[in-house]
């Protein structure tokens, strides 16, 4: 909530075991896909830093085998344009709003 309403500037999270959390009968898959529900929010990626480097990743937790086949221009060209928390929040209002365009 923190986050939503700007009273904070960011969000760490750390790692969880996922197969504990489904073997409580709880579906989780991961941070990421559990933030987007959780805030509605339709289009998401996920960023990992450290040492400098940024990096975002044009899919989430999938079997290596499907990465391929989920692969568009448009996750490419939304993680590539992922520098920063701003330039992230830019991009998907922009696609949010040529989506409700093309609708």
């Amino acid at each position: 909530q923190g986050c939503r309403s700007g009273e904070f500037s960011g969000m760490v999270t750390a790692p969880v075991h996922k197969g504990v959390i489904n073997d409580a009968g709880i579906a989780f898959t991961g941070h990421t896909e559990f933030l987007a529900e959780l805030t509605h929010t339709p289009q998401v990626v996920m960023m990992l830093v450290g040492g400098g480097m940024r990096v975002a990743l044009a899919t989430t937790h999938l079997p290596l085998k499907r990465v391929s086949e989920n692969l568009t221009r448009g996750k490419v060209e939304l993680a590539s344009n992922c520098q920063s928390a701003q330039r992230f929040e830019e991009a998907t209002a922009s696609r949010t709003r040529r989506s409700a365009r093309a609708d």
